[in-house]
């Protein structure tokens, strides 16, 4: 943790970079640029890494929502998914979502089972979802790919074949990766 925003150095900004390099990095690094002072140093540090993680394109962005409460929270995040869905299955003939996994998204998932089913086509969806643990089995109780199938996927009718994960008994993480 940080204990002063200001004090960030060129080295853990780069690590950031280099794991995650996407809009949610954008989202956290803003995030942490709206902390600092203009003239701080490592201000214009994180401004050019910004500026490389959307690679040039100042349109990549995360929009933020504000929630009262949980419920809330899910509720519009429901929302959002749905209409995003519908869009673009309309547009596309198909719509690719990651999911992420733990507590947090327990309420999306149930709505989206239970008040949003009807409302999306399921078959038309491509899950690709951001995690899993190595050495563990997809039907391991603490695996992601076990979470995701009884929290969302055995209650909608998504196509097993259109469900992504990384496989945790891979012998080789490499050769997974570049697979998934």
């Amino acid at each position: 943790a940080l204990k002063d925003r200001n004090d960030i150095s060129r080295e853990y900004i780069i690590i950031i970079l280099g794991q995650i390099g996407d809009p949610w990095a954008v989202f956290a690094l803003e995030d942490l640029l709206d902390t600092m002072q203009p003239d701080n140093k490592q201000h214009s540090v994180l401004k050019r890494a910004i500026s490389r993680i959307k690679g040039g394109n100042d349109e990549v962005s995360v929009k933020r929502y504000i929630a009262g409460d949980y419920a809330a929270m899910s509720s519009q995040a429901a929302d959002l998914i749905v209409q995003d869905i519908r869009g673009t299955t309309a547009e596309k003939g198909r719509a690719v979502i990651a999911f992420p996994t733990a507590g947090t998204p327990e309420g999306l998932y149930g709505l989206l089972t239970t008040r949003y089913n009807g409302e999306i086509n399921w078959p038309e969806v491509i899950s690709f979802n951001l995690d899993e643990y190595r050495g563990l089995s997809a039907d391991h109780p603490q695996s992601y790919r076990y979470y995701m199938q009884h929290r969302l996927f055995k209650h909608v009718g998504i196509r097993p074949e259109n469900i992504h994960f990384l496989n945790g008994l891979a012998s080789n993480p490499k050769e997974e990766c570049s697979r998934y």
